[in-house]
């Protein structure tokens, strides 16, 4: 593994509420994800998530194995705090209405006719003059 300049470690998983199938990435040198790969199946793991690639994994930035039973129902029960607190927040934003007419107020700023200014330029990046 000492000659290998990157690693690309994909595990498949499963959210804890609502169920779908998802897949975690790790990506970098083999010490940085070492530790991902040790990670047992059927175990329960705390993931903070950095971006979404085009493929549809999630580049894994820190996890956390969970082995205490106790403070795993809590995180578990926060987890799905948490998520209904998302989704209703998400539910309830209200927006402005769609709609093909343009509002009076786009109109006044469409009629306003400002005039252009032209910059000149007087100093080279360097400083020096034209």
């Amino acid at each position: 593994m000492q000659d290998m300049d990157g690693i690309e470690i994909e595990m498949p998983c499963a959210c804890s509420v609502c169920g779908a199938h998802i897949k975690l990435v790790a990506a970098g040198v083999p010490t940085s994800v070492q530790e991902f790969m040790m990670v047992q199946q059927k175990k329960w793991v705390n993931v903070l998530c950095q971006r979404r690639w085009p493929d549809g994994g999630f580049l894994v930035a820190q996890f956390k194995e969970e082995t205490n039973d106790t403070k795993l129902d809590m995180l578990k029960k926060l987890f799905k705090f948490e998520c209904q607190q998302v989704i209703a927040k998400v539910n309830a934003a209200t927006g402005m209405a769609e709609t093909k007419a343009r509002t009076e107020q786009i109109e006044e700023l469409f009629a306003q006719q400002r005039s252009a200014k032209r910059l000149k330029m007087q100093k080279t990046h360097e400083g020096e003059e034209f």
